[in-house]
């Protein structure tokens, strides 16, 4: 067993190392040569806030390309082959398989003997789907068979950390996934709501609607096929229910022993006011990075929403060959004044295709030395054409000089992630301006973030995965207001204590406006105290937080401690009794390891389905939506109809793109005979019509399934509705 153990830990660091990015194939097991990219028809993302994390149904709809005929194929071998991120701190804790209309749920067992046999089982042509963790944030997903003809389904269950701003609470959503499939997918987002959680959307994507579905707790949303192609990152939010800056949150598993959860927010909780001025720099150089203008806009955009306040201020400063600046003063950093700056730029957008950094720097310098010498810069950049040592350390004595006597903070976001150079300095190997920026930001005491961050080395050589720019840009601007030293969150029962603490945390800090969170357990009766320390602005504090109002969760937070229990072990080294101790939590808890995976096989006669499975997905065995929103997403159409299916009325709504138009809307029951006619003809890129169940004559359809068929000069669209 010991061996056994040993070898897989090598053998998992040698798979983190061949992958990195994720990536959808369907694969002849026995001709491994014979691959395609996959596709992904459905997506849909439930979502239930659990406080310090929010958890995640992911439904996946599987299909192969139309390409997919040789010589080679047999109807009855291919295999779906998804590798996949998930955000830093993701615990995974569930996996299902469609077989027909049944639902196989994964048991998890040792990896070891789940891999033996899942690869004995696709000899043998059944139906297995098995799911890995290859390192905290790398998965691997595999399903057999994927006939031409058919479809696999599967879902993903997973808790994801949430951030806590001053104004909501966000999560990533898994766009990363869905830009993997081979055709945009149909992606619906289902939103549970109650009195405390309430009001979701899609941050970088305001003008989708939340609809309430009758008689249920959730609220769903469809991101058209446009907001998945042109944005490399998406977040949903909800407005946060913090009060007073803390949260604590337990799960009792007898009368004095439980485990809790704890959410604070410093600036609130300690009641820290900052003020900040910041000028915005963009640099930006077309072949350095696969991210677009308006990718960066909407980033910079939504991070002055989340983390600046309406007494702070802002301006915006561009690369030109006469650097452009939106304003020639501090602009107030209310929702308005954002959103008017943002939509006014000259031209729409104001990037050039080169790059004038040192001339945009020290434009930003003068701008804060013409504001009173006070402010600091945010320089969001690509290019590299300072990268060498001997270049940058010029460039860096020219900035100071500058600058001088003032010292003002340059903040940094880096998003090169192609075409990018290597310099080598003090046994160090640096990407494109690394060395400029890296020294840049420290000496002048600012942040430094970049999309291209190491993920792994493997003989000596590093190997890189690329974060979204929204990510890589929230972690720069909640570093803004600074951070606090020492931070030491302790928490204590009115009688008993507390134990088994995990920290979001670990370095002995914690930002002033990014959200800290601990899970932990207890023995005692509440009420809970938290005392906090540190050190602000060089000075000491120690503050005690009765927490009086506890929230009384499920065992969503028993998953939490226990996957951030697996994860600590994980990642220190770990010897065989603490492996195995590992194994035994996940199996028992059903938390996927490094060391597990979740296999759904299926089973020998009907008894072995899952009876008490509830799918929620909104989609038969096809991936087609059948309950509550119907759509379709091709390209940048989108056809869709709510509610579904409906009783009176559905509402059918097209969105088209801007050089197409609808000719005609035409319904059809399932014997091929038109019920209905609706000229669309003049009416624009976005019509809509309701149907109101009835025909040409105005005379009520009976109840069944109908097509509703689009025609463009693009060709016919179709999908189904159900009158009930």
């Amino acid at each position: 067993m010991k061996t056994k153990f040993l070898l897989l830990y090598i053998g998992l660091a040698f798979t983190l190392s061949m992958k990195a990015n994720t990536t959808l194939n369907v694969q002849d097991p026995q001709h491994t040569w014979n691959y395609y990219r996959g596709k992904i028809d459905s997506a849909i993302l439930a979502i239930q806030p659990k406080s310090a994390y929010f958890q995640c149904d992911l439904y996946l709809t599987f299909s192969a390309p139309a390409n997919t005929n040789s010589y080679y194929y047999y109807s009855d071998t291919f295999e779906v082959q998804l590798f996949f991120d998930l955000p830093q701190g993701s615990i995974v804790h569930d996996s299902w398989l469609w077989i027909g209309s049944n639902i196989v749920r994964a048991d998890i067992i040792d990896r070891d003997r789940a891999n033996l046999i899942y690869e004995g089982i696709v000899n043998r042509r059944h139906d297995p789907s098995i799911l890995y963790k290859n390192s905290q944030t790398q998965y691997e997903l595999r399903v057999f068979p994927l006939p031409l003809s058919q479809k696999r389904k599967v879902k993903i269950t997973y808790l994801v950390p949430a951030g806590w701003g001053l104004n909501s609470v966000q999560i990533p959503l898994p766009l990363n996934i869905l830009k993997a499939s081979g055709q945009t997918p149909f992606f619906q987002i289902r939103a549970y709501t109650d009195s405390v959680w309430k009001n979701p959307k899609v941050a970088e994507l305001p003008n989708i609607a939340f609809q309430t579905n009758a008689g249920n707790t959730y609220k769903t949303a469809v991101v058209p096929s446009a907001g998945i192609i042109n944005n490399t990152s998406l977040n949903f939010s909800m407005p946060s229910p913090m009060q007073n800056g803390v949260f604590v949150g337990q799960f009792p598993t007898s009368a004095t022993d439980g485990y809790y959860q704890l959410v604070m927010l410093p600036s609130q909780a300690l009641k820290i006011s900052t003020s900040k001025k910041a000028a915005l720099l963009f640099d930006y150089e077309p072949s350095k990075s696969v991210t677009s203008t308006s990718d960066i806009l909407t980033s910079a955009k939504q991070m002055l929403h989340s983390y600046f306040a309406p007494s702070d201020s802002f301006n915006l400063i561009f690369s030109q060959l006469n650097i452009y600046r939106a304003s020639n003063k501090w602009l107030p950093c209310d929702s308005a004044t954002i959103e008017y700056t943002f939509s006014h730029l000259e031209g729409g957008d104001p990037f050039s295709d080169y790059s004038s950094l040192p001339t945009l720097i020290g434009n930003g310098i003068d701008f804060l030395k013409e504001q009173g010498n006070s402010g600091e810069l945010i320089l969001i950049a690509n290019s590299d054409n300072v990268g060498t040592p001997t270049i940058a350390n010029e460039l860096i004595t020219d900035i100071q000089n500058l600058m001088s006597p003032q010292q003002f903070p340059i903040h940094i976001l880096d998003y090169t992630d192609q075409n990018y150079s290597y310099n080598y300095s003090g046994n160090t190997y640096y990407l494109g301006n690394d060395y400029f920026y890296s020294n840049l930001s420290i000496l002048t005491g600012g942040n430094y973030q970049r999309v291209l961050v190491p993920y792994n080395t493997y003989y000596n050589y590093y190997y890189y995965n690329v974060r979204p720019i929204g990510d890589a840009m929230n972690a720069l601007f909640e570093t803004l207001d600074g951070r606090i030293n020492s931070f030491d969150a302790y928490t204590k029962m009115e009688n008993g204590f507390c134990y088994g603490r995990y920290n979001s945390e670990n370095a002995g800090f914690a930002y002033v406006n990014k959200s800290f969170i601990q899970l932990g357990r207890y023995h005692g009766n509440m009420p809970m105290k938290v005392d906090v320390t540190g050190t602000f602005g060089g000075l000491p504090f120690s503050q005690t937080f009765n927490m009086n109002n506890i929230y009384t969760g499920d065992e969503a937070t028993k998953t939490m401690w226990i996957g951030n229990y697996i994860a600590a072990v994980e990642i220190s080294d770990p010897d065989n009794p603490s492996v195995a101790d590992v194994v035994d939590s996940s199996i028992s808890n059903r938390v996927l390891s490094l060391y597990t995976a979740f296999l759904a096989v299926e089973p020998v006669d009907t008894t072995g389905y899952c009876a008490t499975c509830q799918n929620n997905s909104s989609t038969d065995n096809n991936g087609n939506n059948t309950t509550g929103i119907n759509s379709i997403v091709q390209d940048s159409l989108s056809l869709i109809a709510y509610p579904n299916p409906f009783a009176r009325e559905t509402k059918i709504s097209i969105q088209l793109g801007s050089t197409t138009e609808a000719t005609s809307l035409q319904i059809f029951d399932v014997l091929g005979r038109m019920v209905k006619t609706i000229s669309l003809r003049g009416s624009g890129n976005e019509p809509s019509y309701t149907w109101s169940g009835d025909d040409d004559k105005e005379e009520i359809v009976s109840s069944g399934i109908y097509m509703i068929v689009l025609t463009t000069p693009n060709g016919r669209h179709t999908m189904k509705v159900i009158k009930e």
